[in-house]
């Protein structure tokens, strides 16, 4: 089993707050895992929500009797807890009266709780998103070498543990994660209705990673409009499946402003959405496989380190462009990315010009090993 960073840090939190709040999938984070590694035996009570008759009958309890739901236990473990209409009133319960309880609640989407509540949680570092396992942590499972020998599989099949076996039943799994996305309820108000528009919308952006995306494009064939995609798109981020990358400009007037690149956290869940499964050497898509999982990478390397460095591309009206900018304080770290390490990857004179001061660094399988280990 992997040693994930995000199990030590909920085991960190709860044993020193009476609430913690997750966010991801459940690919992402599995309770068992939690449960083995706090040692809770049976001194523990686990309630899925995603159970009807579970959660009429959480939602039917007042606060005074949130207690007696528990049995006592001195440890709660809510899953898909972002389904309870009463989930406030539970935080509340636990948060600001006397019940003797630790209480985890792990929430594929957003919960529905007040922004006020949220922001308490966030300035307490008691809410913790859980991605899929990093490029560190599977490295220091199977080893360095191992990966490397591997990587080609990480771009097609992603980083999710189940994936690491046979390719039928990796396939069969990221297929069916795909499926339970499309049918996801998000929280106890929001739902997406438009199940099939939505697939093509997954699809479509899917197709267009690594390249610069219209909401008004992508309505239009997913049959969509485009303050539906925008909302779309939205949830989809908040809910870790997508990761949103707005364009770095400022002001010069050949920068293109208004426009994003999509990418998804994992790049199986992505490949899923295509039903492409296929090895590399018979795909036209690589560089932007290799991109997909790069910035999933680096995003999954700030949160462990708790770095708030913000990330954008760069793109000119002539397409003109920097595949990634980190930006750090009044730093500009600069990424142009290519699978093959044989091939040049320019950066834009332009950019150059405008953008003396950016440190710039080429990407490819031989140097990307330094950007992703290293604290």
């Amino acid at each position: 089993m992997l040693e994930r960073e995000t199990i030590k840090k909920i085991k960190e939190k709860i044993q020193n707050n009476k609430i913690v709040l997750v966010l991801g999938s459940q690919e992402n984070l599995n309770e068992q895992e939690f449960i083995q590694e706090m040692g809770l035996n049976e001194n523990y009570k686990l309630m899925d929500i995603s159970n009807k008759k579970t959660k009429k009958i959480v939602q039917a309890q007042d606060p005074q009797e949130f207690q007696q739901l528990f049995e006592n236990n001195p440890f709660v473990i809510i899953k898909e807890a972002q389904l309870l209409s009463n989930f406030q009133d539970i935080i509340e319960s636990v948060l600001f009266s006397e019940l003797a309880v630790n209480l985890l609640c792990l929430c594929s989407f957003d919960p529905v709780i007040d922004e006020l509540l949220m922001e308490a949680l966030l300035s307490q570092d008691l809410v913790i998103k859980a991605t899929s396992p990093s490029f560190k942590e599977i490295a220091k499972h199977y080893g360095l070498i191992q990966i490397e020998k591997n990587l080609e599989q990480r771009l097609i099949f992603g980083n999710q543990e189940k994936v690491f076996g046979e390719k039928e039943d990796a396939i069969a799994f990221l297929e069916e994660s795909a499926t339970q996305i499309l049918k996801s309820t998000l929280n106890s108000k929001e739902r997406i209705n438009k199940i099939e528009n939505l697939r093509r919308l997954l699809q479509n952006i899917a197709l267009s990673i690594g390249n610069h995306i219209s909401f008004n494009e992508l309505g239009i064939k997913s049959d969509l409009d485009n303050e539906t995609v925008e909302r779309y798109v939205n949830l989809l981020v908040k809910s870790q499946i997508l990761i949103k990358i707005p364009a770095f400009s400022t002001d010069l007037k050949y920068e293109l402003k208004k426009t994003h690149c999509l990418y998804f956290t994992d790049n199986g869940i992505r490949n899923a959405f295509i039903k492409n499964f296929n090895d590399l050497e018979v795909r036209s898509d690589a560089d932007n496989l290799w991109k997909n999982w790069f910035i999933a990478e680096k995003l999954k390397k700030q949160k462990s380190l708790d770095e708030n460095h913000n990330l954008y591309f760069w793109i000119t009206h002539t397409k003109q462009k920097v595949d990634l900018i980190e930006i750090n304080g009044d730093k500009k770290i600069a990424y142009q990315m290519k699978w093959n390490k044989k091939e040049k990857n320019k950066f834009p004179k332009s950019f150059i010009n405008s953008y003396p001061d950016a440190r710039l660094n080429e990407v490819n399988r031989s140097t990307y090993w330094s950007f992703l280990s290293k604290d």
